[in-house]
């Protein structure tokens, strides 16, 4: 059986002595001797044959062959606290805590449904709901974590849950909501378009004609097509409500919370030639699915449940 030369904790205090930007700081933060964080580098050089670090200047930078190692050491690392990770979960069962980002584009009442369902399953785990998307190195600390998203990348494991329909929508006083309808798509260039992140460059997302038929362009296609002079970006539909109301531009809002503001007469439905909505399409996607508890179990099955008879 091979036997490594060099342990974990030599390569855990390599990339400290990078991380933290010299010997004294990565000392601090490790808790030990910077004289022992400098025998162990040493060592290091010495059993693996090549120079890790050089001394430029006053400072230590990594060689080559040191940016080379640094990065698959941090692949062992993170490798080797997943298993521990795995030996905690196996003991422990049952889940302390779990994360749930769930997109704002999803129907607000099966999310209530869902954690009502949940309440009652789930022995005392904390629940943490979050509707911003979570940066790939926080969710790799996240032992157990579910997304609800319309965001996928392609090496994503996702399951179909639903479609979010967006409505077109201005507020009343609008020069839009004043023109004849149905509007065409030229008739939108002039004005300012309000979205949500990245929606432009979502894919898979749909527009419905007023017959049914559904259209085979995807939405950057489309939004690409309706040019606008002027586009503003804000990070939740709440955001872009506030923004509408103020009578500025207009916008592709999720169809439960448009119908309350068009029936209360605050916003207007724009009619689109060849257009009545989009169908965005939602997903479930479950991290570190090797580390998935009960709790998680349980609260994905529930989700599916939610979305097994449409």
């Amino acid at each position: 059986m091979y036997r490594a030369r060099v342990t974990l904790e030599q390569w855990r205090i390599l990339q400290a002595v990078v991380d933290y930007g010299g010997y004294a700081h990565a000392a601090k933060a490790l808790n030990k001797s910077q004289s022992s964080l400098n025998h162990a580098v040493a060592k290091m050089q010495s059993q693996l044959g090549i120079p890790l670090l050089e001394v430029v200047g006053r400072k230590a930078q990594l060689t080559e062959h040191g940016e080379t190692l640094l990065r698959r050491s941090r692949e062992l690392s993170y490798n080797a606290e997943a298993i521990e990770l795995l030996a905690q979960q196996l003991q422990s069962e049952w889940e302390q805590s779990l994360h749930l980002f769930c997109e704002q584009v999803y129907p607000n009442h099966h999310l209530l449904d869902v954690l009502e369902a949940f309440h009652s399953q789930s022995q005392g785990t904390q629940l943490v709901i979050s509707h911003h998307k979570y940066s790939q190195s926080y969710a790799k600390e996240l032992s157990s974590s579910l997304e609800i998203t319309s965001q996928i990348s392609n090496e994503a494991i996702a399951e179909p849950l639903c479609n979010s329909e967006l409505l077109l929508v201005c507020h009343r006083s609008h020069e839009l909501a004043q023109q004849p309808q149905p509007l065409l798509e030229n008739e939108l260039a002039s004005h300012l378009r309000i979205q949500v992140e990245k929606l432009n460059q979502l894919t898979g997302v749909k527009r419905v004609s007023y017959h049914g038929q559904i259209h085979s362009q995807s939405e950057p296609e489309y939004l690409d097509s309706i040019s606008s002079k002027q586009i503003w970006v804000v990070d939740n539909y709440h955001e872009m409500v506030r923004i509408l109301m103020r009578g500025l531009g207009y916008a592709w809002l999720p169809k439960p919370l448009a119908q309350s503001l068009i029936e209360r007469k605050h916003l207007f439905q724009l009619q689109l030639s060849g257009c009545s909505h989009l169908l965005l399409p939602i997903y479930l996607i479950v991290n570190h699915r090797d580390l998935q508890g009960p709790a998680s179990r349980i609260l994905e099955s529930i989700i599916l449940r939610q979305h097994s008879d449409q």
